[in-house]
C-alpha cells in the first residue's frame, strides 16, 4: 500500500500517479469558455499541478468542408487561430495536449443532423454509430484527420468509445449477430480496430487512447484475439468516492494479461455527481482520487501506468442540462491535483489549494469563507459565488412553500398551465405573493451586493446581479449516476474514512484544525469550535488535559468511542449555537451524547425540546392561533421578512386594488399569519413576545 509523508517529493517518488501525466479534461460541449478566459484557465491549471490537457472539442472545433455542418450553432465555434493559440499557451507552460473525439458512442453532435441520420445504429438513439457503415467509418476518420492536422505536436489522441448504447439493436447488426461465432463484444472490437488501424496508417507514431468500459466484461482472450493489442491504450474510468480498489486492480491486470500493457486511469473533479448538480463537493472528488492512489500502488510492475485524466464533464451528453460550470470546479480540481502531488489531502495540501486560489476554503459551497477571497483570487471566482448563492435560493424553504401554496396548487397547476386557463382573481393573488417572495429575495441578495458583474468568462454576455455572500448552501441529495454514490461528504462535516486516511496527519503543530475519529467516522473542525464550552470533554481534549485518557489512531485523529450519527448535532451546535436535529434522529440519543460530552447548555436545550414534545403529545392535536394584519403593499415585504417567534405566513387577501378604483401603489391587503398555540402544563396560554406581536 502506498503511504506518503507530508512532503510532496516523497509522494512523487513513490506513486506513479504523482509522477505521471496529470491531464485536466476540458469538456467543451457545454458553456465553452471565451478564448481569453480559456488562456487564463490553462495558466491556472499549470499552477495547480497539471501537466497536460485532454480537450474534448465536439461541435466547438472548426470543422471544414462537408463536416462544417457539425459546427455549433448555439455558440460560435473556436477558430483555427483559437485552436493554435490554445496550444501555444499550453506548450509555454509545459502542458501536453491530447485531443478527444468520439468515434462510436456519444456521437449526438454528429448524428442529430438529418444528413447523418442514416448512420445511426437505431433511429431513436442519436449517440451510437452503425458499425456496418463504411460511410460512418470514413466520417469519423475524416473528423480525426481534421483534428490532428491542427494538433501537429500532439503525440496522443483519445477516440472515446464509451457507453455505446443500443449496439447490436440495428437491423444490420442483428443480421450480423445471427452468424455463428459472432457476438456484441466482437462487433464492438471490430469497429474500434478498424478505426485504430485507420489512424495508424496516417499517423504511425501516434498513441491512441480509448475509454475502457466496453471492454470490462470481455475475457482476456477475446481482447487478445481482436487485433486491438498494440493499437490502443485503455483508460479505466471510475468517478465514485468509494470505488472498488481491488476490482479495479483486477481489471487492469486483466488488460495487461491481454497485452494492453500501457494504461491510463480517469477520475473526476466535477460533472459526475448527478446530471443536474450545480455545486460540486470537493471532499467527494478528493476521496475518488485517494482511491485511485491506492489502485496505482497496488498494480504489478507489468502495468505501465501512463497517468490520470481528471475529468470535468460539462454535460452527461450533448443534449442534457449543464452540470457544474468550470469556475465552480476549481476548488475541487485544485484539491484533487494537490492530493495526487502530496499523496493525501493533508493540511499542507489544503493550505496550498487556498493559497493558489486566493480563497479561504477548499469547498466552493462554503460561501462564507469563499467571499473572504483576496484580490488575487482565481479568474471566475465571482461567477462561482453567484451560482452558489442562486442555487441555495432555488432550494430554499420559501420557494418550496410557494410551490405548495393553496392558490398555486388549486388554480395554477400543471393542468392549468398546459391549458393556459386561470381565474383572473386568483392569478392576481398568485402574482402578489410571487412579488412578495421576489422582493424578499431581492432584499436578501442586495443586502451585501457590491454591484453588477458582467459575465465575461463564458460565451454569451449576461448581466448578473451580484448576490449577498451570506447565504450558505445546504447539503444536496439526489439520485446518483450509475456507479456513483449519492452521499455527499463536505470538508468540515463527516467524512467517510478512505483507505488513504492513514497517510493524512490529523493536524500540524500549531494548526487550528482538529481531526476526530468518532466511532470510525472522521470529522474535521477547528479548535475554536471545540473549545466553545470550557468544561466540556471536547475542550479538555483540545487542551490535552493530562487527566483525560485519550488515544489517537494511526492518522493522528483523536479516538472517541461514541455513535458518529449523533455527533453531528453536537458539533453543529458548537459551530453556530443552534440545536438542529434531523427527523430520523431521536432527541434522547442527542441528549445522551450531550451529557457524555458535558455540554451543559446543549443538555438544557435538548431537555426543553423533549419536554415540549411530551406536552404537545399529552395535549392532543396541535392548535394554532391566527392573526389578520392589515397593511399596504409597500409594507408587505418588511412585515413578512421580520416575522419571528414561530409566526408563519398563511394567506394574502387583497382588499383594495385597481378593481376598486384605488391607486394600485396604495393597494391594501389582509395578511393572515399563524403560530402554534403553546400551552403550559397548568393550562395557561403562553402569549407570544412583543416582537412577534
Amino acid at each position: 500500500m502506498f503511504v506518503a509523508d507530508s512532503m510532496p517529493g516523497s509522494a512523487m517518488d513513490l506513486c506513479p500517479l504523482s509522477r505521471g501525466k496529470k491531464l485536466v479534461h476540458l469538456d467543451l460541449k457545454g458553456a465553452p469558455p471565451k478564448i481569453n478566459y480559456l488562456h487564463q484557465l490553462i495558466h491556472l491549471f499549470a499552477d495547480l499541478g497539471a501537466n497536460g490537457l485532454l480537450i474534448e472539442y465536439e461541435d466547438m472545433f472548426p470543422f471544414e468542408g462537408k463536416l462544417k455542418i457539425l459546427q455549433s450553432k448555439a455558440h460560435p465555434p473556436y477558430s483555427r487561430e483559437d485552436i493554435i493559440s490554445i496550444q501555444d499557451v499550453a506548450h509555454s507552460r509545459g502542458l501536453e495536449i491530447i485531443p478527444l473525439m468520439q468515434t462510436f458512442g456519444h456521437l449526438e453532435f454528429v448524428l442529430k443532423h438529418s444528413t447523418f441520420r442514416k448512420l445511426r445504429e437505431v433511429s431513436n438513439c442519436l449517440g451510437t454509430l452503425n458499425p456496418h457503415s463504411k460511410q460512418g467509418v470514413d466520417l469519423v476518420l475524416e473528423m480525426l484527420h481534421q483534428v490532428m492536422e491542427l494538433h501537429p505536436k500532439s503525440t496522443a489522441l483519445h477516440i472515446g468509445a464509451d457507453e455505446v448504447y443500443m449496439l447490436g439493436q440495428g437491423e444490420q447488426s442483428k443480421e450480423w449477430l445471427g452468424i455463428s461465432g459472432h457476438s456484441i463484444h466482437k462487433l464492438f472490437l471490430r469497429h474500434i480496430t478498424t478505426v485504430a488501424k485507420g489512424i495508424q496508417e496516417n499517423y504511425p507514431s501516434l498513441s491512441v487512447i480509448m475509454w475502457d468500459d466496453m471492454l470490462r466484461s470481455m475475457t482476456s482472450d477475446t481482447i487478445k484475439d481482436s487485433g486491438l493489442v498494440g493499437l490502443v491504450q485503455p483508460m479505466l474510468w471510475d468517478y465514485s468516492p468509494v470505488l472498488d480498489v481491488a476490482n479495479s486492480i483486477v481489471l487492469m491486470e486483466k488488460y495487461r494479461s491481454a497485452g494492453l500493457i500501457q494504461q491510463w486511469v480517469a477520475s473526476s473533479f466535477k460533472g459526475s455527481t448527478t446530471v443536474h448538480t450545480c455545486v460540486p463537493s470537493t471532499q467527494r472528488h478528493v476521496d475518488n482520487h485517494l482511491q485511485w492512489l491506492q489502485v496505482a500502488s497496488g498494480l504489478s510492475s507489468g502495468v505501465e501506468l501512463q497517468g490520470i485524466a481528471l475529468t470535468g464533464w460539462q454535460r452527461y451528453d450533448h443534449l442534457s442540462v449543464l452540470c457544474e460550470l468550470m469556475p465552480l470546479g476549481m476548488h475541487s480540481l485544485a484539491s484533487c491535483l494537490q492530493s495526487l502531488l502530496h499523496g493525501s489531502f493533508n493540511q499542507e495540501a489544503q493550505t496550498k489549494v487556498m493559497e493558489l486560489l486566493g480563497t479561504g476554503t477548499t469547498e466552493v459551497g462554503d460561501i462564507a469563507r469563499l467571499s473572504q477571497a483576496n484580490s488575487s483570487s482565481y479568474p471566475g471566482m465571482k461567477l462561482a459565488e453567484i451560482i452558489v448563492q442562486l442555487t441555495a435560493m432555488l432550494e430554499s424553504e420559501d420557494l418550496q412553500n410557494f410551490e405548495s401554496n393553496m392558490y398555486v396548487r388549486g388554480w395554477f397547476s400543471p393542468y392549468h398551465r398546459h391549458r393556459k386557463i386561470i381565474n383572473p382573481l386568483f392569478a392576481e393573488q398568485i402574482q402578489k405573493q410571487a412579488k412578495i417572495l421576489g422582493n424578499m429575495a431581492e432584499l436578501h441578495i442586495e443586502a451585501n451586493a457590491t454591484g453588477i458583474l458582467e459575465q465575461s468568462e463564458h460565451r454569451g454576455s449576461v448581466s448578473v446581479r451580484l448576490p449577498s455572500p451570506t447565504l450558505m448552501l445546504p447539503p444536496r441529495s439526489g439520485l446518483s449516476s450509475p456507479g456513483v454514490s449519492g452521499s455527499r461528504a463536505v470538508f468540515g462535516f463527516p467524512m467517510k474514512s478512505s483507505p488513504s486516511s492513514p497517510s493524512e496527519p490529523a493536524e500540524k503543530p500549531g494548526s487550528r484544525w482538529v481531526r476526530l475519529n468518532v466511532g470510525g467516522t472522521y470529522f474535521v473542525t477547528t479548535k475554536q469550535t471545540l473549545c466553545r464550552e470550557p468544561k466540556s470533554f471536547l475542550y479538555r481534549l483540545c487542551q490535552e488535559d493530562p487527566d483525560l485518557d485519550s488515544d489517537k489512531d494511526e492518522t493522528g485523529a483523536y479516538l472517541i468511542d461514541r455513535d458518529p450519527t449523533y455527533f453531528g448535532p453536537i458539533l453543529n451546535y458548537l459551530r453556530h449555537g443552534k440545536l438542529i436535529i434531523n427527523k430520523n434522529l431521536a432527541e434522547e440519543g442527542v441528549l445522551e451524547e450531550a451529557e457524555f460530552y458535558n455540554i451543559a447548555s446543549l443538555v438544557r436545550l435538548v431537555k426543553e425540546r423533549i419536554r415540549d414534545n411530551e406536552n404537545r403529545t399529552s395535549q392532543g392535536p396541535v392548535k394554532h392561533v391566527y392573526r389578520v394584519l392589515q397593511c399596504q403593499e409597500e409594507e408587505l415585504t418588511q412585515m413578512v421578512s421580520t416575522m419571528s417567534d414561530g409566526w408563519k405566513f398563511e394567506q394574502l387577501i387583497s382588499i383594495g386594488s385597481s378593481y376598486n378604483y384605488g391607486n394600485e401603489d396604495q393597494a391594501e391587503f389582509l395578511c393572515v399569519v399563524s403560530r402554534e398555540l403553546n400551552n403550559s402544563t397548568n393550562g395557561i396560554v403562553i402569549e407570544p413576545t412583543e416582537k412577534a406581536k
